[in-house]
């Protein structure tokens, strides 16, 4: 009786596990749009006993995904790079275009023209104007206009710098926000997956949900996944848990990237930096770091610009700071030693002046004004060394600084102007060598993916070969089962 009973279950086994091998492929052609599924494969393997003669059939042993562990860690390594270089290059595109909305422009209909440049032209030419006629009041007042504008556009300028380490700052929040989440994400699928083979289940698309998490987050930072063996990951920040089993480790962001307030990211449970090494998150960390924006005292005159060093926002923003500092300090040195028409003593009197409460900080970017009595009274400007009227000695002079090289860029004397260009053009060599590493970095990403996708992605064509195969060996199997039930039913005939 045992006899006959196997020689059903040998149809029976084929008929099985070709059911199951056309469900699956069934699974697999419903999801051939689906991204981040994995094909899936029946393993089968025959059944052998000890005691029969002929084989036993078949059994399914595994349903598993086609997955390459080692290009899904090139594939995310290899992305957190993209995304470094992405959000570099968004950052110094936005710069760059800051800069262009300041630079120097011109109309076929008006001589009026904006930017940097063209300001501190003004600026000097109108110092060489007033030399002309110490006098005059309009002369006067147009030093005083052309010294505001040149300190407000500065100004501006900075501040919309500023402005972008600060929404780089708000980046690195919601970055971090994000990569939290998603760790709290994989820990509950981890914590799904154990229990559904703990059972004998296949967790296959707990699986692929949880891999296109993890590919999420590797455009954040850098990170490495291990499988244990009760199916769960653990993912890595160097070289500490980000999530392990079913538990995660809390990222948490201070600062606002300010000298005074340093942005920083670490880990709760004990307070240490996160090291990243790369990712979106490491580039939002350097360019909101404006600690490069310091104030620069006069001793330390002349700045050198070394755009080897010069590597985030806060460089550039202090490259334009030492500008009109340097500008600052010359004329004041010349103005302080003048003698205003009137005959009064003017020395230790002061064009530029520090602003803000806290006089004793020294000039910078952010705080340098015009002296408000000078603003007040505009007779009152130092331009005479001997308080003559025919004498434009100091203002002559403040005018000749237009030329002289009162700063240095990769240690190579500058005048203002020059310096300016030497600063613009390093953003631009900057940002087109990153689109170039961006450029390569695409491609390798592509590579990998595509190496990936050829391991995973469900081909329709390779999917309905099986199928047919599959159908073939099912109908096979029915026949064959047909028969047995009919040789049977003969038997019985016979013995009744």
């Amino acid at each position: 009786m045992s006899s006959m009973i196997g020689t059903y279950y040998l149809g029976y086994s084929g008929m099985s596990v070709n059911q199951t091998a056309l469900a699956t492929i069934s699974h697999n052609l419903a999801n051939v749009n689906t991204t981040g599924y994995s094909r899936q494969r029946v393993n089968t393997s025959e059944l052998v006993t000890s005691d029969s003669v002929v084989g036993s059939g078949t059994t399914v042993e595994s349903v598993t995904r086609l997955r390459s562990s080692m290009l899904d860690q090139t594939y995310r390594t290899e992305n957190a790079d993209l995304s470094y270089y992405e959000a570099k290059d968004e950052t110094l595109t936005a710069a760059e275009e800051l800069l262009g909305d300041f630079s120097t422009s011109t109309s076929d209909d008006s001589a009026e023209a904006t930017g940097v440049q063209l300001v501190m032209e003004n600026f000097f030419d109108s110092w060489e104007e007033l030399a002309k006629d110490l006098s005059s009041t309009s002369a006067q007042n147009t030093v005083l206009e052309a010294s505001t504008s040149l300190v407000d556009l500065l100004s501006e300028l900075d501040s919309q710098l500023q402005q972008l380490q600060e929404e780089c700052a708000d980046k690195v929040y919601e970055s971090v926000d994000a990569l939290n989440e998603l760790a709290t994400q994989v820990a509950k699928l981890n914590e799904q997956i154990r229990m559904a083979e703990t059972k004998g289940y296949t967790a296959n698309d707990l699986e692929d949900q949880r891999d296109a998490l993890v590919d999420e987050m590797s455009s954040l930072t850098d990170l490495t996944v291990n499988v244990q063996t009760d199916g769960t990951y653990e993912v890595l920040i160097g070289g500490v848990y980000l999530v392990r089993g079913t538990q995660t480790h809390t990222l948490v962001t201070a600062g606002d990237g300010s000298t005074s307030d340093p942005l920083t990211v670490t880990w709760a449970e004990t307070g240490g930096d996160v090291e990243f090494s790369s990712g979106s998150i490491l580039a939002l960390l350097e360019d909101a770091d404006q600690s490069a924006v310091q104030t620069i005292d006069e001793s330390d005159l002349p700045y050198d610009f070394d755009p080897s060093s010069a590597s985030s926002i806060g460089e550039l923003r202090q490259g334009l700071n030492a500008l009109i500092t340097t500008i600052a300090y010359s004329v004041n040195d010349l103005f302080s030693s003048g003698t205003p028409l009137d005959g009064t003593t003017a020395s230790g009197v002061l064009f530029f002046v520090n602003g803000d409460t806290d006089t004793e900080a020294g000039l910078s970017i952010g705080n340098i004004q015009i002296n408000t009595a000078l603003a007040a009274d505009s007779s009152l400007l130092a331009v005479s060394a001997t308080g003559e009227a025919s004498d434009g000695g100091i203002a002559t002079s403040i005018a000749e600084l237009a030329s002289s090289e009162l700063l240095a860029a990769d240690g190579l004397s500058k005048s203002g102007d020059d310096y300016y260009t030497a600063v613009v053009s390093w953003l631009a060599t900057k940002r087109e060598t990153t689109e170039g590493l961006l450029a390569t970095q695409e491609s390798m990403v592509n590579q990998t993916d595509t190496d990936r996708l050829s391991v995973f992605s469900v081909s329709m064509e390779e999917e309905l070969t099986k199928m047919v195969a599959y159908q073939s060996a099912y109908s096979a199997s029915a026949k064959y089962l047909s028969l047995v039930d009919g040789l049977v039913s003969d038997i019985i005939s016979l013995i009744k």
